[in-house]
């Protein structure tokens, strides 16, 4: 099996946890983010961020109208009520430090650019 560990560190860490601990495993690190929706336009491709986010413990979807979390730009709207778009740096970076980071900081617009958590004054 292909594990993209030299990009992903923490892939490794997750998978041997999954190992050592059998059928009693249960990953939690994006439990608390609810339901996630991968774009089909993220880079790394979808089908890695499915597998680190799997292993990690997150609630997948394949419908943006029931996504709380869109990976990725969302493209034309049919995202769900109050659904965080965020850049796939939130997966790579929560995983890296072992902690579900916090989504304000990642929070992207349509066309991939961050939305700052508070602009300065001018």
């Amino acid at each position: 099996a292909f594990e993209m560990v030299s990009e992903f560190p923490a892939a490794q860490f997750f998978r041997l946890e999954h190992q050592q601990a059998g059928l009693l495993y249960r990953p939690v690190l994006f439990h608390p983010a609810g339901s996630i929706y991968i774009s089909h336009n993220t880079k790394p491709p979808p089908q890695e961020l499915e597998k680190l986010l799997t292993l990690a413990g997150a609630k997948l979807t394949a419908s943006k109208r029931k996504a709380e979390v869109c990976i990725g730009m969302s493209g034309l709207g049919g995202g769900g009520e109050g659904m965080a778009v965020v850049s796939e740096s939130w997966i790579i970076e929560s995983i890296s430090e072992h902690v579900m980071l916090p989504i304000d900081d990642f929070l992207i617009d349509d066309n991939g650019i961050p939305i700052r958590a508070e602009s300065p004054e001018l």
